[in-house]
């Protein structure tokens, strides 16, 4: 087993494709901090892939159904500008726009932007014909950050994120 400690209250335990299992803290209070969620799937893509554009460690992510599991291993493909297979682009966009990932990513009231920001930060180097239309939409809605990153990407350049 490897462990991603984020405190001393490590819990829970998540698979990845290597097999490996790697312990999830939460916070001193037991509520779960998903920044802590977050920062370990980016851990878990960065060493869970077999080559610089597997995403099956994200994939592996999504099969989870936790929404902050996935905004961390989104962010992270995002920062690793991770090319998918087109198949896996047109996957990555319809959850991105699910309602659900939309209601359990909120970071304040009425954020509409859900996982549609990293799926967009992610697309800079994505086939744009496969991902303008999802860019357009979310252009499109009232989130500056998802604004900026569907625009940038349409250009084909990457927004420098800072890691959280």
């Amino acid at each position: 087993m490897v462990s991603a400690v984020c405190d001393d209250s490590c819990h829970r335990l998540l698979p990845v494709s290597t097999g490996t299992s790697f312990s999830v803290g939460t916070d001193r209070g037991g509520n779960g901090t998903y920044d802590h969620l977050q920062r370990t799937w980016d851990a878990i893509i960065r060493i869970g892939r077999k080559s610089e554009h597997d995403i099956r460690p994200v994939l592996n992510a999504i099969e989870t159904g936790n929404y902050q599991l996935i905004k961390g291993a989104l962010q992270a493909m995002a920062m690793l500008r991770m090319v998918p297979k087109k198949s896996e682009i047109l996957k990555l966009i319809r959850i991105a726009e699910l309602p659900a990932a939309v209601d359990a990513v909120v970071e304040y009231p009425n954020d509409p932007k859900g996982l549609r920001q990293w799926v967009a930060a992610a697309a800079a180097g994505w086939n744009q014909k496969l991902v303008q239309d999802f860019m357009e939409r979310c252009i499109c809605l009232t989130d500056d950050l998802l604004c900026l990153a569907a625009q940038q990407s349409l250009k084909g350049k990457y927004v420098n994120w800072g890691p959280y």
